[in-house]
């Protein structure tokens, strides 16, 4: 079930939003970090924990830190979506691997199987008789009309479009909700890009913010 933020939440992070975030779960017991971290970022509000680093912070157990993931590759820090979701790699190795595996140039003749981007033609593809102009609003509506990545948030009205719905998966046939996701026309074409990460990366945030 979509969990809607009402008037008296927001007036209610608005004044206790730099607190820790174990009080903030007291006070949101129907919030999860991922749903208050966006509402956050949509609101422009900057927690700002310069001053309660290491002992100085609530959380603060023994010095123990939560789990950290490396690239496979360059060893570099990664987020936890890429490490359980996608490739376990940084989104630049991401990219370089899905470039060599990808099938080689013998020309620099850039249609169909010839681009790296190619997927057999499934672009080609009819969509299914449900992808319809209603559930694709259904989707606009539960997302707020607002980009879904949390680097963006542009509204619909800044996009000056309907938002795309993406297909997290890449599957035109899977109308599943939890597949479909609002997305500005900017960030709905990166996804043509390093899919193994984008799918990574939006399957996290409906699991976490719908599921």
């Amino acid at each position: 079930m979509i969990k809607y933020w009402n008037n008296l939440e927001i007036n209610l992070l608005r004044k206790n939003y730099k607190l820790s975030w174990n009080r903030l779960f007291e006070l949101f017991p129907n919030r999860n970090k991922v749903s208050l971290t966006l509402k956050l970022s949509r609101l422009n509000l900057k927690r700002g924990f310069g001053d309660r680093k290491g002992s100085k912070n609530s959380n603060y157990i023994d010095g123990r830190t939560n789990n950290k993931y490396y690239c496979i590759d360059c060893n570099k820090e990664i987020s936890r979506q890429s490490a359980v979701y996608g490739q376990a790699r940084c989104k630049n190795c991401s990219t370089k691997n899905d470039w060599q595996t990808s099938k080689k140039f013998k020309s620099r003749d850039f249609s169909l199987e010839n681009h790296p981007n190619w997927q057999g033609g499934i672009s080609f593809e009819p969509y299914p008789i449900g992808w319809t102009d209603t559930l694709k609003e259904s989707i606009r509506q539960r997302d707020n009309h607002i980009c879904q990545n949390p680097e963006c948030n542009m509204t619909q009205e800044e996009n000056k479009r309907a938002l795309d719905v993406h297909h997290t998966d890449y599957d035109k046939s899977n109308l599943n909700t939890g597949n479909l996701i609002s997305l500005c026309h900017s960030c709905h074409t990166k996804t043509n890009f390093n899919r193994n990460y984008w799918y990574a990366y939006y399957k996290y945030i409906i699991k976490e913010q719908y599921e």
